[in-house]
């Protein structure tokens, strides 16, 4: 499983870094909070206690989103907290620091994803920015692997890429029979609705349906046959996703206007819908 991490923000470190004695902390849980990123990242957090039982929050770019509880093999829970107690990661000068053997801040890639709460004697801490060892990221990629973390942000949200496939399939049926107002049934019917295409913008659900009117319902106008293709849908959260694909056209005179598309999909009371579509010609 490919693990990326990322120092989080000094403002989200509020938590309580003072307190800790020379001595050995009593490290009771260990907390893994995985970040969204622009290119799709999971957001999730795996939080670990020494009883073995394992607090799953699904947030963004998942299988499963929401809460679960489950539990691991005590030992192997007790195994990554043991190391975190002997590994000096909370105790004395070091306490939510995280450093480098030699005491020293090793700069984190800008390409990682991950943060580290460790739950001891009442306390979290956490690392300062920029501050992330070895030792800790082998503690997190062993951690993540036995909490069975992959099973959570490995494949795809069937139900949901379901539904909105539905949509699409109802708009190209609609297309192919010359209904523009059952085709624009897909889109959010809001003055919000936004439509980029050959270097303009529309704004309106109205308003899109004027342009596509102007382009395939005035005189001398066709619709066409329409066919989309090599569509992949990517679910952002239980409300939101967005799907890209191919468009093309058959016209009755023989030539194939085709292109890409994205789209941004919202979910409401009604269904899915889009609300926002980038298409561009070929």
């Amino acid at each position: 499983m490919r693990i990326r991490y990322l120092a989080l923000p000094v403002a989200l470190l509020s938590f309580t870094l003072s307190g800790f004695t020379q001595t050995a902390p009593e490290i009771t849980a260990v907390t893994l909070i995985h970040s969204a990123c622009a290119s799709g990242c999971p957001a999730y957090s795996l939080k670990i206690d020494g009883s073995g039982i394992v607090r799953y929050d699904g947030k963004a770019f998942v299988k499963v989103f929401g809460q679960k509880t489950w539990s691991v093999p005590e030992k192997s829970a007790e195994s990554i907290l043991d190391r975190l107690r002997t590994g000096g990661f909370v105790a004395g000068e070091r306490a939510g620091r995280f450093l480098t053997d030699n005491g020293s801040c090793a700069s984190i890639p800008s390409g990682k994803q991950i943060a580290v709460v460790i739950e001891a004697d009442g306390h979290e801490e956490m690392p300062i920015p920029s501050c992330f060892s070895p030792e800790l990221e082998k503690i997190v990629e062993d951690a993540s692997a036995f909490a069975g973390a992959s099973i959570y942000t490995a494949g795809h949200d069937a139900e949901r890429e379901a539904a909105i496939k539905a949509v699409l399939d109802a708009q190209v049926s609609a297309w192919n029979r010359a209904d523009l107002e059952g085709f624009m049934g897909g889109y959010w019917m809001s003055k919000d609705l936004t439509f980029f295409s050959g270097g303009s913008e529309t704004h309106g659900w109205t308003e899109t349906l004027e342009r596509y009117r102007k382009s395939y319902k005035g005189t001398g106008k066709q619709m066409g046959q329409l066919t989309f293709g090599d569509l992949k849908i990517e679910i952002l959260s239980p409300e939101s996703a967005f799907a890209r694909g191919t468009w093309k056209l058959v016209m009755p005179d023989g030539k194939t206007p085709h292109g890409l598309f994205t789209l941004i999909f919202r979910k409401f009371p009604d269904g899915w819908r889009i609300i926002h579509d980038s298409t561009g010609g070929a």
